[in-house]
């Protein structure tokens, strides 16, 4: 199952969700199309199943980098090279594809954004406060939704490629956004120290 999904994976990452069939997965994989059925009864069975793959190994990334990071900021960093990463690899039509087509996978981005992310950003910023970079009068309930509504928006690659601006570049500087609202000077000195990338 794992390589199933893992192989998957790479073929929609490189040919976006609508142009890879079933019949091209069991070729690609060299197994018949019942052996495929009879492990993935569907598409957006596949599909979800990817999302939630991608999504658990996404929070396991994450929950390494706090432990591992000297600051908040340095914290804030590390997540956005990680999800640079991710973002960079994805052709620009797959948010679409997922919203219009599956919406139910879709749906799981989106409960992580406003469930996981929201938790991990409140934590950072309650870290950043004790740390003394960021501001001490923040409110710990409001700015996580906003981050995290925001997230969908960055997300939303259609919107931004009208402009011809790239997800990575609007997800930096949706960061940064984020980052000079919430820090202190002290921390605004780190911005600069972390965010050259």
């Amino acid at each position: 199952m794992e390589k199933l999904l893992e192989r998957s994976r790479d073929l929609f990452l490189k040919f976006g969700i609508r142009n890879i069939t079933m019949d091209k997965i069991s070729a690609e994989l060299g197994i018949s199309k019942k052996t495929l059925y009879q492990t993935i009864p569907n598409k957006s069975s596949l599909i979800e199943k990817i999302i939630c793959a991608f999504l658990e190994e996404q929070r396991a990334e994450i929950q390494e980098i706090k432990p591992n990071t000297n600051n908040a900021v340095e914290e804030m960093h590390q997540m956005a090279e990680k999800a640079i990463t991710h973002i960079r690899r994805m052709p620009p039509n797959i948010t679409f594809e997922l919203q219009k087509y599956y919406p139910e996978s879709w749906q799981l981005i989106e409960d992580h954004h406003t469930g996981f992310l929201l938790e991990i950003i409140k934590e950072n910023l309650k870290r950043g406060i004790d740390e003394g970079l960021y501001r001490s009068d923040l409110n710990l309930d409001i700015i996580p939704i906003l981050y995290a509504s925001k997230t969908a928006v960055v997300v939303d690659s259609t919107l931004f490629q009208e402009y011809g601006y790239k997800q990575d570049e609007v997800f930096k500087e949706f960061v940064l956004y984020h980052l000079h609202g919430v820090v202190t000077n002290k921390g605004k000195d780190l911005i600069n120290n972390y965010f050259n990338f």
